[in-house]
């Protein structure tokens, strides 16, 4: 069995995005992921922003932090209201990564048309990879994204 990710909310139930997450949207597509001016914008929301910092250290968990892009880090870190937001989201990145060998902006965009998660979508699919919502994988724990074996 799989455990469904934020991936699996069908694209006309997202929430349309804010105005300023639209804003941030669109300077990072106008940026140059490879320039050494975002690299540094990057490294400084990452050291003091926890839900950047947490996000960082989850894909590099994970084992995919070099199969996405830093502007969709930057992106999530800013739309993800929590760190289990956070988790939902790497988890995506994690099944995006059978998909692309690279996740860029505009994928995640393609992915996500016309916004992303609301905090009760956040919410519903939080509960729905808790340990008690997946007895059947035989897994003894509270969160089943917090266990390595999801991501062998």
């Amino acid at each position: 069995m799989e455990i469904k990710s934020i991936l699996d909310i069908k694209k006309s139930e997202l929430q349309k995005m804010s105005d300023e997450q639209t804003q941030i949207l669109l300077r990072l597509m106008l940026a140059d992921s490879k320039s050494n001016e975002l690299q540094a914008v990057y490294e400084k929301i990452k050291n003091s922003s926890v839900l950047h910092s947490a996000l960082d250290n989850r894909l590099k968990w994970i084992g995919i932090k070099d199969k996405v892009d830093k502007r969709v880090e930057i992106l999530l870190g800013f739309i993800s209201p929590s760190l289990g937001a956070i988790t939902l989201w790497c988890y995506a990145l994690y099944k995006l990564t059978k998909k692309y060998s690279h996740i860029t902006l505009n994928q995640l965009c393609e992915e996500f048309p016309w916004g992303f998660p609301s905090e009760q979508q956040y919410a519903e699919y939080w509960d729905m990879q808790k340990g008690f919502a997946n007895k059947d994988l035989g897994l003894d724990c509270d969160n089943v994204l917090d266990q390595q074996s999801i991501y062998a």
